[in-house]
């Protein structure tokens, strides 16, 4: 009785690890020469998305300086994808 409880929790446990390797995101590039803004400013710490001219998506990424203050930088989204801001690498 007891190695046949062994079995189902070993076999639970294979399934659910099966189950979140297969649902998790590949690291594989999506998009040629494009990169995640988020992969690319690892040292940000807040990403905001707007709209400029009218249909062009752009996003402010929040960097601490060194001395402390903040340093806000524009960058122009490529593309959206999955309703993430794609960047040149």
């Amino acid at each position: 009785m007891f190695k046949n409880k062994i079995k189902k929790v070993a076999g639970a446990v294979a399934l659910v690890g099966a189950l979140l390797v297969a649902g998790s995101p590949a690291k594989a590039e999506t998009l040629p020469g494009l990169i995640w803004v988020m992969d690319k400013y690892t040292d940000a710490f807040k990403f905001d998305l707007f709209t400029k001219n009218g249909n062009e998506k752009w996003v402010y990424v929040y960097t601490r300086l060194s001395n402390g203050k903040v340093d806000v930088q524009e960058v122009k989204c490529e593309t959206i994808y999955q309703s993430r801001c794609y960047v040149k690498q």
